[in-house]
């Protein structure tokens, strides 16, 4: 080409035209680049004219040229774009360069226009030589020039809506380049927070305010905020995650006490500000940028209003506790987390609200894995500290999370205003351990034929395992494009602008593999072609030797050595596991899942769809997706405050989690009739509160209260989930602690027995309902009796009756523990039985129960009493304490009833108690003498001639270490008197010297027994006692006992 050198006076034609309308209209403008050096993600230097100097930046676009050495130190670039900003308080200006080219590589020396006619070669390094032509050689200036937004937008949009029009009428400036003194100016920028409309008071008035914070696709950051008029005109129109074209707003410096983004100023909009969405393209999700500041470097910013990043390894992470604001007196939730970095300091932060109970929560169940954490915007305190080790508390958040590798990285969900990124992290993985290698895999077969079959999958969780080759990968502005090769077929494609980084990084390479996650089909305008948009991916392995051909069978390609990745012995590719769950803000997770919901889904697009596991009493805000699976009657009820009504219903989300929610009086009356068992709707405005124990039906720490002015909507046009029933169960010889207790268990068994139905007289109404007992065993070779009620009775039980001789195994979710005949099961109006379930824990009992528990003696979990029975004999010798062990420990069966055995004698039995209660010779409950003659039985509801009679004394039990009184019912007061009840009574009828009543109950001390006991407190008079019942009496067998005492000495021994 012909000679050229830097274009003379430069800089001042620079100065001249500081905000370029068109660069189109620009001159030529040559300059050099001196000084160049790094800054965050984008370079500083200087232009030079060889005259005079001004200080530039580079684009972050243009990040990749100077990594590859197409700009370099003392080399020259054309200026294509540009915009001039103020330095504060200087009178210098910064040359912000938004579009430039690189022209000659790095020269010898620095150009000075003192030194006419000196010609200036390349470095020879670079390889570029100037054959004897005078100066340097340049290329020539692209035809292809910049276009205003208008043009970009015609030509990517040719039938694109009015709502662009304002891009087409003024030029779209990056946020970088806005200062306070521009007036002309258009951004467009994504919604990445809105705050709240909030009102306010002072001496000016009342009016409303309200703040969005407003990111541009480079990543910038600026709070906008909007008074009285404004608020009330664009609080309606900002939503969550959408696009938008502004101008006619006002910027001023930021007030750096109150700012929650990093820019020098922020924006002001007015009622005459334009604001209008971007119709018909994709939301863009800018890149978390951090700035970290190291732990042994926070002194300085101590009490200070500059908030800070880090990024640091957990070390601990406290349960949440809760704390009275002074402003309102108003209960908010914290949780603290303590971190460490290289520097091996560590530093309390300090996490409140959501961030507190959700991340803080999934942050204590990895909390064994040290996962790193990436935190931006925290204000630093001197809480417990001082500037030495100072205490940091969160601001305005975006917090990344990653555990170990990349891909085990699981992002933690936060707060609809906060975006989570993991795209920085690989900035950090220094600090982690790395996974062993994992099986060799290759691209996936016939990828290509797959995308081309799905053009717009409507989730990216059913998507296949789809991993292709990159080829021919080159930038193209702030994206990269490439070819998505499978081996047999090709496919163009481009890269998302967030994954830019690990392009850069290395990570994604060329020749590479890819694990596509998510993405799109476009057609090629006047092409049969279609473009795949990669909306979502993850590296897989790095750049290959060569290019995978499928005409080449067998042929094992190894990552390039240089790389420094090897595969030990593997034939093919390494790749990492798929990775289940990826970065995305809460308005991309909806705009992905319900592309084209119907209207009645609106409410899951305005707000984040939440698990019900995530929720907590401290959030008001939330959404959530649920299925009844259990609607309760509407009852009436009275009370010191009147009368009403109430109904509950229980709800189930996609992960099996279960809440209860409870309307009252006009809430009851909205929502009876709108949910119908089975259906799924939205859920939002409801208020939790810590669940009773005593009431709850669910496993959840909490309940739910829906109001007037809460809102359900049905999920239309969506096919109903029904959540699998989760189970966790207890096996029968671990019942004893649920005794009498409100909670509930879900236990399985083998069906041994089913009775028939017998119906039972309720006593709180009088009515009959049906009852039915069935005997279930389990691996520890113990029985317990289930009653069933009601449908259960009639239905269930009948079919179990049916298929008894199959000896069924059965799960039953709910039920209550009770202490009839020692220890029983009942269910409830929630319990839920399946017969041969397909579950794990089935299919191992009915393994055991055919190879060796058919044949096994069974014994009753309540009794434990039968001598022969192996397991029998193992209770009455497992905890053996002595007395005093129980007598002295007061504590003992405060929250639950403690077991233990115990060897002892009955020294004393008082003859003059009552030793006995008549009982209902049907079901052993207590009778009345009836009107006339006869014994009424309140429980079966007759009337009968006779009755029996059943144990219930006291009796004085001793050993070595001391003594204590026993409560023993029938079946053990048995085994002690060695007679029934009816028989001591015609002794006690008896009348003689010698009364054979007594004699029988002297009889009974001084015998040797082996006892169970159960151990509970009981109130009495306002003091707390300890009750001791004997849960089963056996005879000592002294060659066992001997046995235990051999045993004994010989770990004595040991």
């Amino acid at each position: 080409m012909a000679a050229k050198s830097i274009t003379p006076d430069a800089v001042s034609m620079l100065l001249a035209n500081p905000s370029p309308d068109s660069s189109s209209d620009l001159p030529d403008i040559v300059v050099q680049v001196v000084d160049l050096k790094p800054s965050g993600n984008r370079y500083m230097f200087t232009a030079s004219d060889g005259k005079k100097k001004l200080r530039a930046i580079l684009p972050s676009n243009m990040y990749s040229e100077v990594l590859s050495g197409n700009i370099q130190n003392l080399g020259l670039v054309r200026i294509l774009d540009y915009t001039l900003n103020d330095i504060p308080n200087k009178s210098e200006k910064y040359l912000i360069v938004t579009k430039c080219e690189p022209v000659a590589p790095a020269l010898e020396k620095e150009i000075k226009s003192e030194e006419p006619g000196i010609l200036l070669k390349p470095k020879e390094e670079v390889g570029v030589k100037s054959e004897g032509a005078a100066g340097i050689v340049l290329k020539q200036k692209q035809e292809v020039v910049t276009k205003s937004a208008a043009q970009i937008l015609n030509d990517q949009h040719r039938n694109s809506a009015p709502a662009a029009r304002m891009a087409m009428t003024r030029r779209v400036r990056p946020l970088v380049s806005l200062n306070p003194y521009q007036g002309n100016w258009t951004i467009k920028v994504s919604v990445t927070n809105k705050g709240n409309m909030r009102t306010y008071k002072n001496a000016r008035g009342e009016g409303c305010v309200f703040n969005v914070e407003l990111t541009d696709e480079e990543g910038t950051q600026i709070q906008a905020t909007m008074f009285n008029d404004a608020a009330r005109k664009f609080y309606d129109k900002f939503v969550l995650g959408k696009v938008y074209y502004i101008s006619k707003g006002t910027l001023k410096v930021a007030n750096k006490q109150f700012k929650t983004v990093q820019n020098d100023y922020e924006m002001t909009l007015n009622e005459n500000s334009e604001v209008e969405e971007v119709a018909g393209e994709a939301t863009f999700v800018p890149e978390t940028k951090f700035s970290f500041v190291q732990i042994d470097q926070l002194g300085p910013y101590v009490n200070k209003s500059e908030l800070v990043d880090v990024i640091g390894v957990v070390k601990n992470v406290s349960s949440t506790m809760s704390i009275r604001r002074k402003s309102d007196n108003e209960s908010i939730p914290k949780r603290d987390i303590t971190i460490a970095d290289e520097t091996k300091k560590t530093v309390v932060v300090s996490l409140w609200n959501d961030l507190a109970t959700n991340t803080g929560q999934d942050l204590l169940d990895i909390a064994d894995q040290s996962p790193v954490v990436a935190i931006k915007s925290l204000r630093v305190g001197d809480f417990q500290g001082s500037a030495k080790s100072p205490r940091i508390e969160n601001a305005a958040h975006k917090i990344a999370v990653s555990r170990h590798t990349p891909h085990y990285t699981k992002p933690l969900s936060l707060a609809l205003n906060l975006t989570l990124t993991l795209n920085l992290l690989t900035s950090f993985l220094s600090l982690l351990q790395n996974f062993p290698p994992m099986a060799a895999k290759s691209i996936t077969p016939d990828a290509v034929s797959m995308l081309l079959a799905n053009p717009s999958p409507d989730s990216s969780s059913d998507l296949p395992d789809i991993v292709v080759q990159v080829v021919d990968l080159k930038p193209s502005g702030n994206r990269y494009m490439f070819t998505a090769s499978d081996g047999k077929k090709k496919l163009r494609a481009i890269l998302p602008s967030n994954m830019y980084s690990e392009v850069l990084s290395g990570n994604i390479q060329n020749l590479g593999l890819v694990r596509i996650l998510d993405y799109t089909l476009n057609d090629i305008p006047n092409k049969s072609e279609k473009y795949l948009i990669v909306t979502k991916c993850e590296p897989v392995a790095p750049a290959l030797e060569k290019e995978i051909k499928s005409e080449e069978p067998g042929i094992l390609l190894k990552p390039k050595e240089e790389v420094g990745v090897k595969s030990e012995g593997a034939a093919g590719i390494v790749l990492k596991q798929k990775q289940e769950v990826v970065t995305k803000s809460a308005a991309q997770i909806l705009n992905d899942q319900h592309r084209n919901s119907a209207p009645a889904a609106r409410m899951a697009m305005t707000r984040r769809v939440r698990p019900l596991v995530s929720l907590n009493p401290y959030q008001g805000n939330w959404t959530i997706k649920v299925s009844v699976t259990n609607k309760g009657n509407m009852r009436t009820y009275k009370n010191a405050r009147g009368e009403g009504c109430v109904f509950n219903v229980e709800l189930t989300d996609e992960e099996g989690t279960q809440i209860q929610a409870t309307m009252f009086n006009d809430a009851a009356r909205k929502f009876y009739d709108k949910f119908v068992l089975g259906k799924v709707y939205y859920i939002s405005k409801g208020t939790l509160k810590v669940a009773n124990k005593q009431f709850k039906t669910v496993q959840n720490d909490y309940e739910m209260t829906l109001n007037e002015n809460s809102e359900v909507e049905e999920v239309a046009g969506e096919a109903t989930f029904v959540p699998e029933t989760k189970f966790s169960f207890v096996q029968i010889d671990q019942l004893g602690p649920y005794v009498n207790k409100s909670e509930l268990v879900d236990v399985i068994g083998v069906v041994k027995n089913v009775s028939s139905t017998m119906s039972i007289r309720r006593k709180s109404d009088n009515e009959s309902i049906p009852k039915r007992d069935i005997t279930i065993a389990d691996e520890t070779k113990k029985t317990v009796v289930v009653s069933l009620w009601n449908d259960l009775a009639t239905n269930t039980g009948q079919d179990l009756l049916d298929i008894a001789d199959q000896s069924p195994v059965v799960a039953i979710k709910s039920l209550r523990v009770g202490d009839f005949q020692g220890v029983s099961l009942s269910t409830i109006s929630r319990s839920v039985i399946l017969v041969n379930p397909d579950v794990p824990e089935a299919k191992k009992l009915r393994s055991w129960y055919e190879s060796e528990g058919k044949d096994a003696a069974m014994d009753s979990v309540g009794s434990g009493s039968s001598p022969t029975s192996n397991n029998g004999t193992r209770s009455v010798y497992s905890d053996r304490v002595p007395l005093a062990h129980i007598t002295s420990n007061q504590s003992l069966g405060e929250t639950k009833p403690a077991f233990f055995s115990l060897r002892g004698y009955i020294s004393f039995i008082k003859p003059d108690q009552a030793m006995w209660y008549r009982a209902c010779k049907t079901c052993n409950k207590k009778v009345t003498e009836s009107i006339g003659s006869g014994y009424w039985c309140e429980g079966c509801q007759k009337s009968d001639e006779q009755c029996s009679l059943r144990y219930i004394m006291v009796a004085k039990v001793c050993d070595t270490s001391g003594e204590a009184f026993v409560s023993v019912f029938n079946e053990e007061a048995e085994k002690i008197v060695r007679c029934s009840a009816d028989d001591l009574d015609d002794l006690k009828s008896q009348e003689g010297e010698d009364n054979p009543y007594s004699l029988k109950l002297k009889q009974a001390t001084w015998v040797p027994h082996l006892f169970r006991v159960s151990v509970t407190q009981n109130e009495y008079n306002n003091e707390k006692r300890q009750r001791i019942t004997a849960r089963a009496v056996v005879p000592v067998d002294f060659a066992a006992e001997s046995r235990m005492m051999l045993e004994e000495i010989s770990k004595m021994r040991a």
